[in-house]
């Protein structure tokens, strides 16, 4: 019995239960931090190296919480490191 692995739609892989695959998860996920990378290079022109990292993570720490909170943001960068209430 040969099981219908994917369906196609505008360039998205399908699984039966109509997931999109781990395949193109991992093409967008690719995408998006190329984009990111593109904008923050953009905006952080003529700053230093550390301060161009740092504007990087916290667009992509924005984008990943969906919020704009210091706290939030970096929660979403899962880094070990404390997050102190002043």
């Amino acid at each position: 019995m040969i099981k219908k692995r994917e369906r196609v739609s505008r360039g998205k892989e399908f699984s039966p239960k109509g997931e999109i695959s781990m395949k193109n998860n991992n093409k967008i996920l690719i995408e998006t931090k190329e984009r990111i990378d593109k904008f923050a290079m953009k905006i952080s022109e003529g700053m230093s190296r550390p301060r161009r990292k740092f504007v990087k993570q916290v667009i992509y720490g924005m984008q990943a919480a969906r919020d704009v909170k210091l706290s939030e943001i970096a929660r979403s960068l899962c880094e070990k490191i404390k997050l102190i209430k002043i």
